[in-house]
Order: structure tokens, then C-alpha cells, then sequence
């Protein structure tokens, strides 16, 4: 059963890398990834990448991948800034609001790109996710016939029975 909500931490435990410089280490064809949780995030693009303890630094041109594990999709993404939140990112589905830090939508994966002078210093991401098709089904009626014990509890051991149970 896949939690419904995810805390994210956005850092080099992560990653499994801590890294500060240009764009040669972390690229589209070179990304980091991190899986939590089921959920795989990616961190790619051009330009600078910082990721210590604490944080990346989300800079203009760098990429930002959630990808929902398989039966879900992702609902809510909302942010926690480490400190400067300056970049302008945008979405590649769904609705990004900046002064919330917070994406609504409906997606399987979702791709954040920045773009501006400056930089987003990412934390944490709290994930929301809503399950696909799994729905729970509410059982209204159980009738078992063929058995002459109608008194049979959670751990009892039955024996061989020989009897037909419909459940509604």
C-alpha cells in the first residue's frame, strides 16, 4: 500500500551526491536521481547545480522530475524553501502558484523548469498522491451455506468444510 502523503527531502541523501559547479556534472544526459517512497525524482538541465545536506538550488535551465510510482499520480507538490526563492519555475502540466510553492494537477510525472537571473533553494517537496483505479470496494453482505457452525470467528480453525460463500 503506497502512502497518499510524501515528505521529500531534497539534499544529497537524496541524490547520494553532493555536488557545486557548472552544468559538465549534471545534465540531461548525466542526471541524478533519488527514489523515495516509490517516488523518483530527477535533477538535470544546464547551467549551475548545488546540492549539499540541507538543499538543492534550483537555478534557471535546471530540470526537476517527479515521477509517480506505477498505480498513481501525483495531485499536490508543495515546496519548502531553504532560503532564497527568486527563480521563475513553471510547469509542464498542471498549475504552478509561486507565492504558495505549490503545484496542483493530475500527472503521472511532472517536470519543473526554472528560468529567470536567479535561484529557488529547495528543501523539501510534500507530494500528494491519488491511486488509480484501486478503489475500495465495501463488502454489504456475506452468506455462507452449507455450513451448520454459522458462529465462526476471525482465527478459528473451520476444519474441512464443505460450503459456498457469496460476498456482496
Amino acid at each position: 500500500v503506497q502512502p497518499t502523503s510524501i515528505e521529500v527531502n531534497l539534499n544529497n541523501s537524496l541524490f547520494g551526491t553532493e555536488y557545486s559547479g557548472p552544468a559538465s556534472g549534471i545534465t540531461d544526459d548525466n542526471p541524478v536521481i533519488g527514489v523515495t517512497d516509490n517516488v523518483t525524482v530527477t535533477y538535470a538541465g544546464s547551467g549551475n547545480h548545488y546540492i549539499n545536506d540541507s538543499q538543492i538550488r534550483f537555478y534557471p535551465n535546471n530540470k526537476l522530475t517527479f515521477d509517480a510510482p506505477s498505480g498513481y499520480e501525483i495531485s499536490e507538490i508543495v515546496f519548502t524553501s531553504a532560503g532564497t526563492w527568486a527563480a521563475t519555475i513553471s510547469a509542464n502540466t498542471g498549475t504552478y502558484v509561486s507565492n504558495t510553492k505549490t503545484w496542483t494537477g493530475s500527472a503521472a510525472s511532472v517536470l519543473f523548469t526554472g528560468s529567470g537571473s536567479s535561484r529557488c533553494d529547495m528543501s523539501k517537496a510534500n507530494i500528494t498522491l491519488v491511486s488509480l483505479g484501486n478503489a475500495v470496494a465495501t463488502t454489504t453482505t456475506i452468506d455462507a451455506t452449507g455450513i451448520s457452525n454459522t458462529n465462526l470467528y476471525t482465527g478459528t480453525e473451520a476444519g474441512s468444510l464443505s460450503a459456498t460463500v457469496t460476498v456482496t
